[in-house]
């Protein structure tokens, strides 16, 4: 006993130097500088209700994860990229655990820990995603797992008003997340657990479900009702969270893309999850539809996962980010079947949760040599350059700000209401840049990049993408690639013109 307990002191040290020693080896990069941008904004400017990008309204999420980074961002000073990776890393931390609370209670202690072993170690998960910390799907996807998991809780312990008032909470805060797909999480568990398999579709009827869903409406009304005192554009600024929702789904992907997915994607499922998808043979041995039906808590991850994990794999776009909420499922499934069946498959004769936690070890070993090895090579190998740019244009401006000048991306946001009129809508936002630009800006000068459409005077610095380049208004200092669109290249210009000859 004492040995498991080292080992287990062993796991949580090589755990934390695995998570947090890499933390600051890499520029944030994909999303991570997007949502950060979005953060630092809100912290500077005291406004925490609308999201901004170089200070213009930003539609395509809402702002609970962007509270929270603003919130750390606060409470330490600064806006680092260990600051901006801390939260998604911490509530990665936070999950594990719960997942082991909440699990042991129904498949006992040890398959409890060696399914949160394999959660920890997934490969997708601790060697990826936990490298991008600062992106929004693993806050989400925590959030996502609790609000199912606690369906089936309550429903085992008989409280169906904490069932239905949890639960719409925490969708109701995944949907101030990352909007519509808490709502299709919440429907598709209560109607095929609650409804289909327990066949009490009464309960969906009931009294504390209609107080859960106002609820909901409450928490997410109220927030799009203070967005809209301020800005106007409540409604608008819903329908293209819906709208940004479906273009990443099979309403906007061509057939035959959504046939090659749905054929890719279980492969892609195994690497994800490797090493422990290899037991994956477990689920078509003879006996372990039996075995996973004796278990309350493995068969309703069962049911969980065929309800809404088809929404992903059916779209034809396969982004491993958005499936995490899967994960500890799914790794659940293995870890029971892996147990309950070792003493008839000649495969598992070793198998054991001290087998398992030696080759966790060795996994966070692995990780520990990423962090020292690989995150500084590719470091090296242009990441930080953005950072590089931004302290060349500094040192040329001294102290003045800088602007972003060009034209806004204009797009339409109509909604058709039942027996009444189409509201037309037309939102305005800033133009695509590569967000390190403004996120390196912000955190060395704790200004905001501020983008204008106004053509630049005298005495001002502005950055200029190369199709609005004027030349005869402008004198080139300093200019880099963009790297994310192509054929664009960043100008920092000074301007030759004076407000008067305009």
């Amino acid at each position: 006993m004492s040995n498991q307990r080292n080992l287990i002191i062993l796991i949580i040290l090589l755990t934390i130097a695995a998570l947090f020693t890499g933390v600051d080896k890499l520029a944030l990069r994909a999303e991570e500088p997007r949502r950060a941008v979005v953060a630092m904004e809100m912290v500077i400017s005291g406004d925490y209700i609308v999201p901004r990008i170089n200070g213009w309204e930003y539609y395509n999420k809402p702002p609970v994860f962007n509270w929270i980074l603003a919130g750390f961002y606060k409470l330490t000073g600064s806006f680092s990229e260990w600051n901006s990776r801390f939260p998604g890393l911490f509530f990665f931390l936070v999950w594990v655990l719960f997942h082991f609370k909440i699990s042991k209670n129904y498949v006992g202690k040890e398959i409890a820990l060696i399914s949160s072993f394999f959660f920890l170690t997934a490969a997708d998960l601790l060697f990826y995603g936990l490298v991008n910390a600062g992106e929004i799907d693993i806050f989400f996807s925590f959030l996502t797992y609790v609000q199912v998991v606690l369906i089936f809780h309550f429903y085992e312990k008989k409280k169906l008003l904490s069932l239905f008032l949890v639960s719409y909470i925490l969708c109701a805060i995944g949907v101030l997340t990352k909007g519509p797909p808490s709502l299709l999480f919440q429907a598709l568990t209560l109607l095929v657990y609650i409804g289909l398999y327990k066949r009490r579709m009464l309960l969906l009827f009931g009294w504390q479900h209609i107080l859960g869903i106002l609820t909901l409406f409450g928490l997410v009304g109220g927030y799009y009702y203070v967005y809209d005192l301020q800005t106007g554009q409540g409604i608008p600024y819903a329908v293209r969270l819906l709208k940004e929702a479906t273009q990443k789904s099979a309403l906007e992907t061509n057939i035959w893309d959504t046939l090659l997915g749905a054929i890719v994607y279980p492969f892609n499922l195994v690497k994800l999850l490797f090493p422990w998808s290899l037991l994956i043979y477990l689920l078509f041995k003879k006996g372990s539809a039996k075995v996973v039906k004796r278990n309350p808590f493995i068969w309703f991850s069962v049911l969980f996962i065929l309800a809404n994990l088809p929404i992903y794999w059916f779209t034809g776009k396969a982004v491993n980010r958005y499936i995490y909420m899967f994960f500890p499922f799914i790794l659940g499934v293995f870890a029971y079947l892996a147990f309950s069946l070792k003493n008839s498959d000649r495969y598992l004769k070793r198998f054991s949760l001290r087998t398992v936690m030696i080759a966790t070890i060795v996994l966070l070993g692995l990780r520990i040599v990423m962090n020292f090895t690989y995150l500084p090579y590719i470091q090296y190998k242009g990441n930080k350059q953005y950072e590089i740019h931004i302290d060349a244009m500094l040192e040329i401006v001294g102290d003045n700000p800088i602007s972003f000048y060009g034209q806004p991306y204009t797009f339409n946001s109509d909604v058709s209401i039942p027996l009444g009129d189409t509201i037309k809508a037309t939102l305005r936002t800033a133009p695509l840049i590569a967000y390190q630009i403004p996120y390196y800006y912000t955190s060395k000068t704790h200004r905001i990049l501020t983008f204008t459409e106004k053509e630049p005077i005298n005495d001002t610095y502005n950055l200029v993408l190369s199709p609005a380049l004027d030349t005869s208004t402008t004198d080139v200092l300093y200019s880099f690639d963009e790297g994310w669109q192509p054929n664009t290249v960043v100008y920092l210009v000074e301007s030759k013109m004076d407000e008067d000859k305009k």
